[in-house]
């Protein structure tokens, strides 16, 4: 719809429209039905628009470059080999695509776990002002394991909830202000644990190693930790459909760290994932 505007959102377009036979995406034909006619209508406007565009330039990941936005808190490396990104706001998760075959290779999602009180933990936390360390062809961060917030709606909260949507629909102002408490509280403000995940990412010409280590073991009581390849610690309606790339990433070490974990300070675990 942009296509008209900007030259990179008709580039984008063109790009994801031949992965459209294959359906490595979440397109219509994923989305409940709640969800699918909003979708269709983004893809018919999309196609009235993108007729008589013409293309010039490549996308950006086709290129060799790396790049930290700063106010995203992403890091970017592209190599003649594979496009990655990390996500350092969110403790260090990673996704690694390979250019020549076209598909992501590696979801890196990072840990999480469950106390002996049932509370979920885990290293994917949201913290904005997360530091990173960049150099030599690596990039290094610490991200402390937190509470995961897991809560559900019960049909009381429900009605609860859209009763405040439609005071705040009101006085708008008021909106933005709750709006922010919420995002603090829901979002940003779990509680952090004596856990944390150290993290060095080096980059290589063909291959991409991870280095974990995971420090103030002794200082928890965990019945359970393990790597994830996909997870979100936090709740978004209209997220998690089923990709069909999900099948084809890498599946990493550490589905059960118990064994590990056991009368321990501290792991390490590392992982080489080669393009």
């Amino acid at each position: 719809m942009l296509a008209g505007e900007i030259a990179k959102a008709a580039q984008i377009a063109r790009f994801m429209r031949e992965a459209i036979d294959s359906r490595p995406m979440a397109g219509p034909w994923a989305m409940d039905s709640y969800n699918f006619f909003p979708m269709l209508n983004n893809y018919i406007f999309s196609g009235l628009n993108m007729s008589g565009i013409t293309l010039s330039d490549e996308l950006p990941f086709k290129k060799r470059f790396e790049k930290y936005f700063e106010d995203a808190n992403i890091y970017i490396k592209s190599s003649e080999y594979y496009y990655s990104i990390l996500g350092i706001s969110k403790g260090g998760v990673l996704k690694i695509f390979d250019k020549n075959r076209k598909k992501l290779i590696c979801s890196d999602c990072g840990y999480w776990g469950r106390l002996k009180s049932g509370k979920v933990v885990s290293s994917q936390s949201l913290d904005t002002d997360r530091k990173v360390i960049l150099g030599d062809n690596r990039a290094e961060l610490t991200s402390h394991f937190s509470n995961a917030r897991q809560k559900v709606f019960s049909p009381f909260l429900f009605i609860i909830f859209r009763f405040v949507t439609l005071f705040l629909e009101i006085f708008p102002f008021k909106g933005y202000f709750v709006k922010y408490i919420l995002t603090k509280t829901l979002i940003c403000g779990k509680g952090k644990i004596a856990c944390s995940l150290l993290r060095t990412v080096r980059y290589d010409e063909q291959e991409i190693s991870v280095m974990d280590r995971i420090i103030g073991l002794d200082k928890v009581e965990l019945n359970f930790l393990a790597r994830g390849d996909k997870f979100t610690t936090v709740h978004m309606g209209s997220s998690k459909y089923f990709q069909k790339s999900e099948l084809i990433a890498t599946t990493l070490k550490g589905n059960d760290l118990m064994p590990k974990v056991k009368d321990a300070k501290e792991i390490i675990l590392e992982e080489v994932i080669k393009i």
